[in-house]
């Protein structure tokens, strides 16, 4: 019902990458399907490659498909399959090139936009194939190392065009949305490096004031959009993250209970965010902050 021809435009060898399978006999979950073994309380299980590789003598059934220029491979969705990381220390450099062609069953998986414009001998327009470039990168967002404004701008063409989608596919690209945004956001918490921020390291009140004034508004629509579409996927009933919801929620509440308390600070520490807010400033003289209530 769903098969892939994956095609080798360069030599694709196990030193520089190639296709790994596991073969339909050694994956409990290649007939059975992963969800009914886990309804079984199988001891084995966990995520579908874990009960496939049990123990050491497991890894021997794993398969490599290298291809010459040009040589295809056919599977189907079923089987487990992977591109292996090229030897970094190969003589050969050049990159491992390879395209996919992917044919499904309407039955089994629709279209993701509307067949009729790959009819015919011309291609389809190009808006058409830039929405699916864009949700395609959304849904495979975490093999490449998109910056947050990417998946926004990936997103924000999705939505625009969402008429054009699929709806079962539409949906799935808008929660990976929401999933790319978290990861994305995770990793700018722990490397503030690659965040598109600008800091005074010479002066310290500069450098609270700056990163208020350079993040606050896209921070704050990129949390709205996630927001709609995390409240979207709850009222449909899909999605994985209900209890995210829930919790952006309870913060955006807390933060509104709190919005009525301001930063009274001190002489010295006079300064000023965009909002008129005062920019708290980072000391260990905590005690000489006092909340006031706004009237």
């Amino acid at each position: 019902k769903y098969v892939t021809m994956w095609t080798a435009l360069s030599e694709a060898t196990p030193e520089n990458s190639c296709l790994y399978v596991i073969p339909k006999k050694f994956d409990p979950g290649y007939t059975l399907g992963d969800d009914a073994i886990e309804d079984t309380n199988d001891k084995n299980d966990g995520d579908p490659l874990s009960r496939a590789l049990t123990g050491k003598e497991a890894f021997q059934n794993i398969r490599a498909l290298p291809r010459n220029i040009g040589e295809s491979v056919l599977f189907t969705h079923r089987i487990m399959h992977w591109g292996s990381r090229g030897n970094p220390d190969s003589h050969r450099n050049d990159p491992r090139i390879a395209i996919s062609f992917v044919c499904s069953d309407p039955e089994f998986e629709k279209p993701y936009v509307d067949p009729n414009y790959f009819k015919g001998e011309s291609i389809p327009p190009f808006r058409i194939r830039l929405l699916l470039v864009c949700a395609q990168l959304l849904i495979y967002y975490q093999r490449f190392d998109l910056p947050k404004d990417v998946i926004r701008a990936c997103y924000e063409y999705c939505k625009k065009n969402s008429g054009d989608l699929d709806e079962s596919y539409r949906k799935k690209v808008f929660v990976e949305f929401v999933k790319a945004m978290k990861e994305a956001g995770l990793q700018e918490d722990s490397n503030p490096d690659k965040a598109s921020i600008s800091v005074h390291k010479q002066n310290p009140k500069e450098e609270i004031v700056n990163l208020v004034v350079t993040g606050d508004d896209d921070d704050s629509d990129e949390e709205d959009a996630m927001m709609q579409e995390m409240l979207d996927a709850e009222t449909g009933g899909y999605g994985e993250f209900e209890d995210d919801y829930d919790e952006e929620v309870e913060e955006d509440e807390s933060e509104e209970d709190e919005e009525g308390a301001v930063d009274v600070l001190d002489d010295d520490e006079e300064a000023t965010s965009l909002f008129g807010k005062r920019a708290q400033n980072v000391d260990d003289n905590a005690d000489s902050r006092k909340k006031a209530k706004v009237t």
